[in-house]
């Protein structure tokens, strides 16, 4: 088991605990070193999980020597909640993640193919041949997002990913799809497949000019500050700025 799937099944452990206790907030959930004896993982594993905790708006961490990790506000919670697991009939929040996922498309490929392994590349590999084998719009759209999280996955950066793959996920969840034919399906198929091989090939230059293609400039990262972009890039493990190749 990776370091970054033993964070994910700790994350996921202590957020059902708050779920399922029907903890409040402020409540103590424990320091970080007594989380990491209590469930026998390494500090890593616990900083990581407490991460992806705080990403999703469960826990809070306080400093200083009554200080550790709380539950927090759950109107925050339920702001995210809302956002990536609203229903059909929500036409703007179904808009909203789908700029948040070309918003973020750019980095995650980027990322994607500057920390791809091997093992990374073989779950990426499998999803890309469900892509060719997909039969007709709606399976080919749901391949698709199967290859989007294999990519985001070979990013390395936990939060990171999840956080992509909640929006791929809640997408799956609410889209409504039409029979009418789609005439760039094909092309969204060529360019994920695209992408998929620059980022197993560690293209980075190919993978980002891809990404490009898919979600283009005008639609990455509308909402946020150029500090907050800086602060994404630096997060995701991307040095430079990112620039169109095109």
């Amino acid at each position: 088991m990776t370091a970054e799937s033993k964070a994910a099944r700790l994350a996921a452990k202590l957020q059902e605990d708050i779920n399922i206790k029907g903890l409040k907030v402020g409540a103590f959930l424990g320091t970080k070193a007594q989380l990491q004896t209590a469930h026998a993982v390494a500090a890593g594993t616990v900083n990581e999980a407490v991460r992806l905790l705080q990403v999703r708006g469960f826990v809070e961490v306080k400093p200083g020597p009554r200080g550790g990790l709380f539950v927090a506000d759950m109107a925050n919670r339920d702001v995210l909640m809302k956002t990536l697991f609203t229903g059909q009939s929500d036409p703007e929040a179904l808009a909203s993640l789908v700029a948040l996922q070309d918003a973020l498309e750019v980095l995650v490929v980027v990322t994607a193919a500057r920390n791809c392994t091997a093992e990374h590349a073989v779950a990426i590999e499998r999803e890309l041949q469900a892509l060719r084998d997909a039969n007709g719009q709606l399976e080919m759209m749901h391949a698709m997002w199967e290859v989007d999280m294999a990519v985001a996955r070979a990013s390395g950066n936990e939060v990171f990913s999840t956080v992509y793959c909640d929006i791929v996920r809640a997408l799956q969840r609410s889209t409504l799809w039409s029979d009418s034919p789609d005439p760039k399906m094909i092309e969204r198929k060529l360019l994920h497949e695209s992408i998929a091989l620059a980022v197993i090939a560690n293209d980075v230059e190919n993978a980002q000019r891809a990404a490009h293609r898919h979600s283009p400039p005008s639609t990455q990262l509308p909402a946020l500050r150029p500090d907050s972009v800086g602060q994404l890039q630096a997060n995701s493990r991307v040095s430079e700025p990112i620039t169109s190749q095109e």
